[in-house]
């Protein structure tokens, strides 16, 4: 009977409970692993798209390898924006995974512009907070997306992930941003993604909505 090897990794702002690497017989369980995310940080979800920290890996019938994912608790939000302080809540909100882009505040100048042109506005001092906020986190994890299409895999700061894992998760961080701003009353004209799955938000449909 085959035997199957489940792992279990993590970020930089995360720990493992219980044990990272099984050896499971084909159609049994694992055993219980729990995602503990660091003071200061929350837990994501899994690379898989599983939400809970928790998880039992049942019937396995293939190897499995899956990163725990954390994202810092932004407690200080600002109450005005600047492009700069825009910039860095971007950076926050993706948390190791900018790390792991190389980015920092000041390359995000583009995705700014984009925060505005979801926003609808020409100028950070335009935005009300609320709608700065629920652009932004489409803008930020569109541009993840977009900048891990591809095969290439990647490792940086402890994200033990690959750079298709990392595209999964933004495009599920995505999803849940879209849902935000639309639950927040912005029914937004936005730009389109492209067949090669880059993002122009320079190329409008006057019937998309976020």
């Amino acid at each position: 009977m085959a035997n199957w090897t489940l792992t279990y990794s993590h970020d930089a702002h995360c720990t493992i409970t219980g044990t990272a690497t099984q050896t499971v017989a084909s159609g049994a369980s694992g055993s219980e692993v729990v995602a503990v995310a660091s003071t200061g940080y929350r837990f994501v979800q899994w690379s898989d798209g599983v939400a809970t920290a928790a998880r039992t890996d049942l019937n396995v019938t293939a190897n499995l390898s899956v990163a725990a994912i954390s994202a810092a608790i932004i407690s200080d939000i600002p109450t005005t924006y600047t492009r700069a302080t825009l910039a860095d809540y971007m950076l926050d909100l993706i948390g190791p995974v900018g790390v792991s882009l190389g980015w920092v505040a000041a390359s995000l100048g583009e995705a700014v512009n984009d925060a505005l042109i979801l926003a609808g506005v020409s100028s950070v001092g335009d935005l009300t907070v609320s709608k700065s906020r629920v652009c932004a986190a489409v803008a930020i994890w569109r541009r993840v997306v977009a900048h891990t299409a591809g095969d290439c895999a990647f490792s940086a700061d402890g994200l033990s992930m690959s750079r298709q894992q990392v595209n999964d998760m933004a495009r599920t961080q995505l999803a849940a941003a879209k849902i935000d701003a639309m639950n927040a009353g912005y029914m937004l004209t936005v730009g389109v993604e492209c067949e090669d799955g880059q993002y122009n938000p320079y190329v409008y449909n006057a019937d998309a909505q976020i």
